[in-house]
């Protein structure tokens, strides 16, 4: 979706998180796979700044949630405390 990627007023790389969130689904997160993803997340921004914003949800032509979708990445991608 183009507006996702150009048109967010947060910043974040829509897409970038959604592919990344998806190979989280088929590969899982172990400890090698969970650092190609954080690296694959470096430049799209925080997933969790997206879930407050609310306008995607309203204008996303193609009806994705794309609230739920960043809050699943952030809970996700959530590093973990030392």
């Amino acid at each position: 979706c183009r507006y996702c990627q150009d048109g967010c007023p947060v910043g974040i790389r829509i897409p970038d998180v959604i592919s990344a969130l998806n190979q989280a689904k088929v590969y899982g997160l172990g400890a090698k796979a969970r650092g190609m993803y954080e690296k694959a997340l470096e430049g799209a921004g925080d997933p969790a700044e997206c879930i407050s914003c609310g306008q995607c949800s309203s204008v996303c032509p193609q009806h994705i949630d794309i609230p739920s979708i960043m809050k699943e990445a952030a809970e996700k991608f959530k590093k973990k405390e030392n």
